[in-house]
């Protein structure tokens, strides 16, 4: 199996329920590439798809340490977090929006195998991609 279709279950998620009212525990399962593209999204394009699989290929090894500067700024380090929190950003995109994020991290992981500069700089304009 390529990594990629492996998948990562995650339970007892907090996220709002429908109305916005409380939270509730979810249990969710994204591929991998989901999960990159959810880490990729909740950094605003600071990750590249390569660094966001090292993460997820990490945390599936029992890996408990995020080694960038997002990841010890915003979860001090914490790849559980920084994973669980990525997840859960996931789970309030829109159907539509996962597909767009999906289509453009793979075209943006194509770019890196080519191009790092040019790799380099469209990750700086992340939101205006997606």
């Amino acid at each position: 199996m390529q990594e990629q279709e492996q998948t990562v279950k995650l339970s007892k998620l907090e996220v709002w329920d429908s109305e916005g009212e409380k939270f509730i525990e979810v249990d969710m399962e994204l591929t991998v590439n989901e999960l990159v593209a959810a880490i990729i999204e909740t950094s605003l394009g600071s990750e590249t798809p390569s660094h966001a699989l090292a993460h997820v290929l990490d945390y599936l090894g029992g890996g408990t340490k995020a080694y960038c500067s997002w990841g010890a700024l915003c979860y001090k380090g914490d790849l559980e977090t920084l994973i669980r929190h990525s997840a859960q950003m996931w789970y309030y995109q829109r159907p539509e929006r996962r597909i767009r994020l999906l289509s453009v991290v793979e075209r943006w992981r194509e770019l890196e195998k080519k191009d790092w500069a040019a790799s380099t700089a469209f990750g700086l304009f992340w939101p205006t991609h997606v």
